[in-house]
């Protein structure tokens, strides 16, 4: 489920579905995922699947979207913040409400980039905010696959904390999640190649404490490697250039440019710095 046309890019909200012999009727929770599309993904050739109506509906809240729990942005407000005002369909924000916030800038013919957060609805705004942050592999809008990602929670801890995986694309073996984290009282370290597939995912940080339960969450998109066409015998020199041809290793910066390549934003040139 999602906003992309391409079902394998969207956020996989159920996996291993089967129907019993006389079974009709199969539902699945969206999990308060704001989406346009809906997709059945079926593994391998041999299958087939014949569905008689496939039904989408939501609840009051959990579907909404922000403007709707948090409020309109009035006309005013500068780009350089975000305000919301009162809620319009409510008369206060629904508690323990959650919002995923995503801000896309684009400044002139530089590439755009992409920062997400997370807002969660609580009774006392004296309750100490819970806060995620990044130390390694940290733009959000282009984590690397090919480098290990680093976070630290930013806070002070109330309880016991807990690092899950709540949101990741199809494809995506969540065991590899599973078997690589590498998780302290303050600090998450999941080692290069485990986000291989190409999607969206989000990190949550959960501090359960006498009841009450803090988040902070770190979304981040992966894009796939690009990809160099094959050459005659393993010979590059053909394909690839190296700029500039020649200098000192660890003192001259080099760059490995491949005509050709299909990059993630499917330039046909890509560059290796």
């Amino acid at each position: 489920m999602g906003e992309s046309s391409q079902l394998t890019e969207n956020t996989l909200v159920a996996e291993g579905l089967n129907f019993t012999e006389h079974q009709t009727t199969l539902t699945v929770s969206g999990n308060g995922i704001l989406a346009q599309y809906v997709g059945l993904v079926m593994p391998g050739t041999d299958h087939r699947k014949f569905l008689c109506e496939v039904e989408v509906y939501t609840d009051d809240i959990a579907y909404l979207d922000c403007c709707h729990v948090l409020g309109p942005q009035p006309d005013s407000s500068s780009p350089a913040e975000l305000v919301y005002g009162s809620p319009v369909n409510f008369p206060e924000r629904p508690l323990d409400a959650v919002v995923n916030i995503s801000v896309r800038v684009k400044a002139g013919a530089n590439p755009a980039r992409e920062v997400y957060t997370v807002t969660r609805v609580v009774t006392n705004a004296s309750f100490p905010e819970l806060t995620l942050e990044c130390e390694e592999n940290c733009d959000p809008g282009n984590t690397l696959q090919v480098k290990p990602l680093q976070l630290f929670i930013a806070s002070e801890i109330l309880g016991t904390t807990e690092f899950s995986l709540p949101e990741h694309p199809v494809g995506f073996p969540l065991q590899n999640w599973l078997l690589a984290k590498n998780a302290s009282d303050r600090q998450l370290m999941i080692p290069s190649g485990v986000f291989q597939a190409e999607g969206f995912y989000t990190v949550r940080l959960s501090d359960v404490s006498d009841g009450q339960t803090r988040i902070s969450e770190w979304r981040f998109r992966v894009y796939t490697n690009p990809s160099v066409p094959s050459a005659d015998n393993g010979d590059f020199s053909e394909v690839c250039d190296l700029l500039p041809s020649d200098g000192i290793s660890l003192i001259d910066k080099f760059c490995v440019q491949c005509k050709g390549a299909a990059a993630p934003d499917h330039r046909s040139d890509s560059s290796l710095h």
